[in-house]
């Protein structure tokens, strides 16, 4: 088998009877045989989690793939349930190929060929001072704040390892969404909506968009950034935020007719930012 997994790292999915689609082949080879980092912007229910699973896996069993006799996998996510949920996982599919483990326990494992998974939760004291990762997987991506991912990039700086974002999106602002909708070579980026997986009919998917809305509906099934109503800043007000700045730009009083989209996620928007003192 792991001459097998060598050759394809995908095959994984066959051998445990869960074969993955197309997509989801292309993100293990992509990650592994191309050695690129990846971002994913998947609809829920797609199967974002068995592709980090099976990814993770691959080069827990088989270090050889990107020439090493061991690895070290990181898996993060903005709380400690979704980490568990991954790590949950990798512990089935390590079982189904019978792996041999040395260590085994709630949210880490070690494999007797010296190969470390561990899965923590998304904080950047948790994380800071782990190094030489072959392979960060961060979890609901689009959730995280640049704390987090300040904290996590250098991990791969001295190993070359790849990071792969999973994530179904949320507001059109931060690191993920600047990924997810950049143009560079330095990411392979992918856009799988929830119609794409075979496994979701399509009456499901018209029964959640007549309860949620088209707005929530884009979002969350059809992995679209989609800024919803009803939050306490507007579009320009939001991104005046990025970068360093000493205080929230004051929002224009040109056309006061015109509707301003509102962010539904404030506390997310505005993280970082410090009001100036009062003397």
């Amino acid at each position: 088998i792991e001459a097998a997994i060598k050759l394809h790292p995908a095959i994984i999915g066959d051998v445990i009877g869960r074969p993955l689609d197309g997509w989801q082949a292309e993100v293990v080879s992509t990650a592994l045989v191309d050695r690129q980092d990846c971002c994913l912007r998947v609809g829920r229910q797609s199967g974002k989690t068995e592709s980090a699973a099976q990814l993770a896996c691959a080069l827990l069993t088989v270090p050889a793939l990107i020439n090493k006799s061991n690895a070290l996998v990181i898996l993060t996510s903005p709380s400690q349930r979704q980490s568990s949920e991954i790590h949950r996982r990798v512990l089935d599919i390590l079982d189904a190929l019978s792996a041999d483990f040395e260590e085994r326990n709630r949210l880490s494992l070690k494999l007797k060929n010296g190969s470390r998974f561990l899965a923590l939760p998304g904080s950047s004291d948790t994380l800071r001072g782990i190094s030489a990762v072959d392979l960060l997987l961060l979890d609901e991506a689009a959730f995280v704040d640049h704390q987090l991912i300040s904290a996590i990039r250098p991990m791969l700086a001295v190993s070359g390892g790849r990071m792969v974002m999973l994530s179904t999106p949320a507001d059109p602002t931060g690191f993920f969404h600047q990924v997810s909708t950049g143009t560079d070579e330095l990411w392979r980026r992918w856009h799988i909506p929830t119609s794409a997986c075979p496994r979701v009919s399509a009456q499901f998917l018209e029964q959640e968009r007549a309860l949620l809305g088209a707005e929530l509906y884009r979002r969350e099934y059809g992995a679209e950034f989609v800024s919803l109503e009803g939050g306490l800043f507007t579009d320009d007000e939001v991104a005046s935020l990025r970068g360093d700045f000493a205080a929230l730009s004051a929002p224009s009083l040109g056309d006061l007719s015109a509707p301003r989209r509102r962010h539904s996620t404030p506390r997310d928007a505005v993280r970082g930012f410090a009001l100036p003192a009062l003397n």
